[in-house]
Parts: C-alpha cells; structure tokens; sequence
C-alpha cells in the first residue's frame, strides 16, 4: 500500500490515471487475499454473518468484493483494532448506499461505536448535499464538529461539482477523520475525485484504508434476474 508521499511521487507511464488504477487494483487483491469467501456466504461470526445476508452477491465477483470488504471492516471495528477508511465508488444503483446501511446499523450496536465522551451518539451520517447546504448555508457548524469527532463518520452519496468551498468543507472533515472509522460512498470515480482535488484520493487511500470502485450493474436489477433464474 502506498503512503501519501508515495502516492504524489509516483511518476509511471500513463501519469496520475495509471497510478491511481494500480492503486485501486491493488487495493482488490489485499481484500481478496485477506480471507477466503464462499460463493455462497462469508463465514464469521453469527450475528455478522447474519447482518450480511440481506446483500445478496448472486456469485458476482464484484459484488464478493464488497461484501468482504464490509466483512473486514465490521470485523475491525468489533475487534477494535485497524480504525481506518472504507470508500464504496460506483453508479447509482449499484449497491453501496444499501451495504452502507447495513455496515452502519451494525456499527450502532457496537457500545465502542455508539458511546462518545461529548456526543449523544458515537455514531453520524451525513448525505453529503445536505450537509454542505446545512454547514455552509445555515451555517450549522455543530453538523461539522460532529463530523469530525464521531468514533463512526459515514459520508453518502458524496457528488463534488466545482463547488471550491463544498471541497474545502470535504478536506477539513477528512483531515479530521485521520485515526477515526469512516465510511464513504460516492458516485465518482476515482480519477474524477483526482480531478477535483489531489489530496482527497490520497486520503481514502491512506493508512491502509481500502477503495472499491464498483463496475456491476444495477443491484435490482440482479436480484431480479437472480429470482427469475430461481422461479
């Protein structure tokens, strides 16, 4: 895995993009290689194993990855050990804001996770137009405190358009979430968060802290398929 200084230094054929794939693909193998995955279930511990079932992968390999990713990162936080990043990149539709979910109502029953010294919850989620509009518009800057200090931060459906102060407001939180469990889902792809600003792929990336970007299809769409094939 690369470090930050690493990750600006590189100087490869293709440029920035080939660094970046390289990157991400090497990300996949270290989630492939940490356990092995059924084609049926992830083994793991009852409660965990059952919170998973409701993502149905239908044997699709990406979808594998994403679960054993969640596996990983649940598994980490019940265990207390490895606090780092989690970032879901793909279409809409494909699954993320749903495994999300399931990895956030795990991570609420977890007393390390919900109990915080100065919070009510240990716990936040943010969708990330709403919590641009909130801090910067109504200037609601306890919204950005929280982000900063919850012992589990989930950023969904994070969307950057140009907007410099919305970035500004992306890399304050993120520098603050060094150290700390966060989940990020987005839409983007990598090279078009590298295009917006240099530092936040960097940062997902950093400290051993895994991305996904995610290629299948709709995940409906598969369910459907999936019961069609079993009816």
């Amino acid at each position: 895995m690369h470090d930050e200084e690493e990750y600006f230094g590189l100087e490869t054929e293709g440029g920035r993009a080939a660094v970046i794939k390289r990157c991400i693909d090497e990300m996949k193998a270290k989630v492939n290689a940490a356990a092995p995955i059924q084609t049926t279930r992830i083994v793991g511990r009852p409660g965990l194993r059952k919170c998973l079932d409701k993502f149905q992968i239908f044997e699709d390999p990406e979808l594998e990855e994403m679960e054993l990713a969640a596996h990983q990162f649940i598994s980490e936080m019940q265990s207390l050990s490895n606090k780092r990043w989690l970032t879901l990149l793909g279409p809409s539709g494909v699954g993320k804001t749903f495994l999300g979910g399931i990895i956030y109502d795990r991570a609420r029953q977890m007393q390390n996770i919900s109990c915080h010294s100065t919070m009510m919850f240990g716990e936040q989620k943010v969708k990330w137009a709403h919590f641009v509009n909130a801090v910067l518009a109504q200037k609601k800057k306890w919204l950005s405190d929280g982000a900063h200090q919850a012992n589990l931060l989930w950023i969904d459906d994070l969307e950057l358009t140009g907007n410099s102060a919305a970035t500004d407001l992306l890399e304050e939180v993120l520098e603050a979430r060094s150290g700390k469990w966060t989940m990020i889902s987005s839409p983007m792809t990598p090279d078009q968060l590298d295009a917006v600003s240099e530092t936040i792929l960097a940062r997902m990336m950093h400290g051993g802290s895994i991305v996904l970007e995610i290629e299948a299809g709709p995940y409906l769409d598969r369910k459907l398929g999936s019961l069609a094939v079993s009816s």
